[in-house]
């Protein structure tokens, strides 16, 4: 479980740890982290570090393209619709499904349900709707590279959370289980992402450093006296 207001599950700090680990041993090349992480440097990690995500994209290759699933109508109703349009259907959609922590649902501290498995039993947490969102939506022939699902620590409520990001014209919107509308970055910056999957990359977000020719500049800024005119 990741986005309730009540306890904090202690494997996903460990999670985050192994991913850490895993993104600076395996790949220790970085890049500019999306828009909605300013101020960081994304590192890729493999699959390995998030078995759940794993598991579930394995079963979606698994299933048949023509395969019915429960939110085909919604899929079919949206097509040739505005972007923007289609992500707040979506989000809509499966925001009524009611919210449950996994230790309720399944007995279990987290555990990533399949879209099929969250609409099946309606009811789910926040990565839950966060998979399903990004499972319709590719439905409807977005992209993997402008969806994300990103693991978010909340600094406002001090909790951890999940939520699926999209990319429209080049601008981030976060599809959020905690609200009707399409939220855009600025409107939630308290969220600082950590990690962010899809089905091709696994990437956590650090810090990122300054080069050297910024931290020149800033140390020149620093060091120049005020002048009282």
């Amino acid at each position: 479980m990741f986005g309730s207001f009540g306890q904090i599950a202690r494997p996903i700090l460990g999670a985050f740890i192994s991913l850490f680990l895993l993104a600076v041993v395996s790949i220790p090349s970085a890049v500019a982290a999306p828009g909605f992480a300013p101020g960081y440097t994304a590192i890729k990690a493999t699959f390995e570090a998030q078995p759940q995500w794993k598991r579930i994209m394995t079963q979606a290759a698994a299933r048949s393209t023509t395969a019915a699933t429960p939110w085909q109508d919604l899929v079919a109703g949206l097509s040739g619709e505005h972007p923007l349009r289609q992500l707040d259907a979506v989000n809509r959609y499966f925001n009524r499904i009611p919210y449950a922590e996994d230790q309720d649902n399944y007995g279990v501290q987290d555990h990533w349900a399949t879209p099929e498995e969250f609409v099946r039993r309606n009811v789910g947490d926040c990565e839950d709707y966060s998979i399903a969102k990004y499972t319709a939506l590719r439905a409807m022939g977005w992209s993997a590279g402008s969806l994300l699902v990103v693991v978010i620590r909340d600094h406002k409520y001090k909790v951890n959370h999940a939520a699926l990001a999209a990319k429209v014209d080049g601008q981030w919107y976060y599809l959020d289980n905690r609200a009707s509308r399409v939220l855009t970055p600025s409107d939630v910056p308290f969220y600082q992402p950590v990690y962010a999957l899809n089905e091709r990359q696994l990437s956590v977000f650090v810090k990122a450093r300054p080069t050297v020719a910024a931290a020149a500049r800033a140390k020149t800024r620093n060091a120049t006296p005020a002048h009282s005119g």
